[in-house]
């Protein structure tokens, strides 16, 4: 509480020499319509526009002009972006109306200025988790539903008793260029209302891989409701055919790294390492930065003209302070009744070009998931590049796993989005997805994943194309064993995969006669990258291990090899050369 009384008296200090140095230098105009909201002022000349200036005849913009929301049931809670898009120089004052129906819940008012090419208004929907009243006559009981509304760390809130059913509610904002209007759209589940569509994640994030391989991850189907769920899956259209700019949605980064997570410390995904710096000791949470105490930071290099950022608030949550080019943006508290998602709108209407976000907490621990970054070069997916399997089923209690899947072989180098539309008989909700395509020359390096299974161990550079399978089949994830070189890479050969249906066994090598015993009986499946024949710049040796009851082999760059021997493993030479 010391240190938010502390911010206090200094946002008072600053207001006190702003209006000294108003008074002293009256040739200077002082922007500083953001201090407190943007925490960003600057001097402008006498002939420069100031905060509060009225256009004469601008031109606005809301899009969309209608938010679905889908179905929610009690305890749910649904939100959506707004954008509105000024044409005419200068700044638009505004304000929020208590929509029509709804009680505020404090005094509070949400207003500001547009004053950028494009303002961001958040709006969420909340279903109390509170016992419905009921409502004798036509037999609906009602909720109490909360409709929240955020502006650059400004938030007003209303409240209303709402009987379940489909919902259209008008929402106005008055400006001194006239009045804009948009509707937010939801239907409300009952008690008596069956199944309830959950999806999750509803934001996928392939990372990023070399052109022509293939991405692959999950998202879970679940019923939130009751009865039997009916679900159907499929590809929205792109940009242009929704009318949707894909540089208003932008591309979501996460900073989920799957090998940390449960491991306490926390590091950069490798697809992330030149962009993100995580400084200092982080601690993870579920393989996500989770900062334990305040004064904890970290930087993403990024390029675009706008940044947006998701953590989770909490009971126990700090603050988290928004710094863009080292110039202090914005502060966001942390707080909240219950865990919940938050996607907070840092900063808009920068310069197309890199910039770099730094994020500070304070006042308690915060845990942050990602970033979404509005640039102009991001390309729609089309509908034909992603493939869904399953595409339909029905859930009662259980959990149906959907494999969403790109192929980048008909897709040049740039940086991908696309959305997944789950329809069914308890709503609609869609999932995000981004990607990241480089060039063959970008990713020389390829990461092999290790999967073990009783005495096999299976080695894969394209987990995202495999890891379903290998899961079925009882196969656990262990992390990277190595890494190898990408095709064409001078000084390396093939490195192949060969598989022995009796044995069940794996075998890893540039040719099958490099072994002295006999190899009768084993299939090749292919490459999996090159390895080097001979030692080159930052190379180790890759280590055989050989089972002689068993038959399986064993590879690591480990000269003890982690111990294998023990389980009765005897050396058997080098593979080759690999980067650690």
């Amino acid at each position: 509480m010391g240190k938010r009384l502390s911010g206090i008296l200094f946002i008072g200090i600053l207001v006190a020499a702003i209006t000294f140095i108003s008074v002293t230098f009256p040739g200077l105009s002082l922007r500083w319509d953001r201090i407190g909201l943007e925490g960003r002022f600057s001097f402008q000349g006498v002939d420069s526009a100031v905060a509060g200036e009225r256009l004469d005849n601008p031109v606005l913009t809301v899009m969309p002009d209608e938010i679905d929301l889908g179905s929610l049931g009690s305890g749910a809670m649904r939100g959506g972006i707004l954008t509105v898009k000024k044409a005419a120089p200068g700044n638009v004052p505004w304000s929020l109306n208590t929509p029509a129906g709804w009680d505020a819940t404090d005094q509070n008012s949400l207003k500001g200025f547009f004053d950028g090419d494009a303002d961001a208004l958040r709006v969420q929907l909340k279903i109390l988790n509170d016992e419905p009243e009921k409502k004798w006559g036509n037999g609906k009981s009602p909720y109490t539903a909360q409709l929240l509304f955020e502006a650059r760390g400004q938030v007003a809130a209303f409240t209303r008793r709402i009987e379940p059913g489909r919902h259209r509610q008008p929402v106005r904002l008055d400006t001194d260029a006239g009045p804009i209007s948009f509707q937010v759209v939801f239907k409300l589940l009952g008690v008596d209302a069956q199944p309830l569509l959950g999806v999750d994640p509803l934001h996928l994030d392939f990372g990023a891989a070399m052109h022509g391989e293939t991405f692959s991850r999950r998202i879970k189907v679940t019923n939130e409701g009751w009865g039997t769920l009916k679900w159907r899956a499929a590809t929205v259209g792109t940009g242009d055919e929704a009318g949707v700019d894909a540089s208003a949605t932008g591309k979501y980064v996460s900073f989920l790294n799957d090998e940390i997570a449960g491991r306490g410390h926390y590091t950069a995904a490798r697809h992330l390492k030149d962009r993100l710096e995580v400084p200092g000791r982080w601690a993870e949470d579920h393989g996500y930065p989770y900062a334990p105490s305040e004064g904890y930071a970290l930087r993403y290099h990024f390029s675009g003209t706008g940044v947006a950022v998701y953590f989770w608030k909490g009971p126990t949550a700090g603050q988290l302070t928004a710094f863009v080019d080292d110039r202090f943006i914005l502060q966001q508290e942390g707080l909240s009744e219950q865990r919940e998602r938050f996607e907070w709108q840092v900063s808009g209407g920068l310069s197309e070009g890199a910039h770099v976000l730094t994020l500070v907490n304070s006042n308690g621990p915060i845990a942050i998931e990602g970033i979404r970054i509005y640039s102009g070069d991001l390309t729609r997916l089309r509908p034909g590049q992603i493939a869904i399997s399953p595409d339909n089923g029905a859930v009662t209690r259980q959990t149906n796993y959907v494999n969403i899947t790109v192929d980048t072989k008909p897709l040049p180098p740039g940086h991908y989005a696309g959305k997944v539309l789950f329809d069914s008989n308890g709503g609609q909700i869609e999932a995000e997805l981004s990607l990241e395509v480089t060039a063959d020359n970008i990713m020389r390096i390829l990461d092999v994943y290790r999967y073990t299974r009783g005495p096999d161990h299976f080695l894969t550079t394209n987990p995202q194309a495999e890891s379903a399978a290998l899961q079925t089949r009882g196969y656990t994830r262990q992390g990277i064993a190595f890494r190898l070189f990408c095709p064409e890479t001078p000084g390396t050969t093939e490195f192949y995969r060969w598989f022995h249906p009796q044995k069940g066994s794996y075998f890893y090598g540039y040719e099958l006669k490099s072994i002295s015993r006999p190899m009768q009986g084993y299939i090749v499946e292919g490459a999996i990258g090159n390895i080097a024949t001979s030692r080159l710049a930052r190379t180790r040796e890759l280590f055989r291990w050989y089972h002689p009851a068993s038959g399986h082999y064993f590879f690591t760059i480990d000269p003890k090899g982690e111990g294998i021997q023990k389980k009765g493993y005897r050396y058997d030479g080098i593979a080759g050369y690999v980067r650690p």
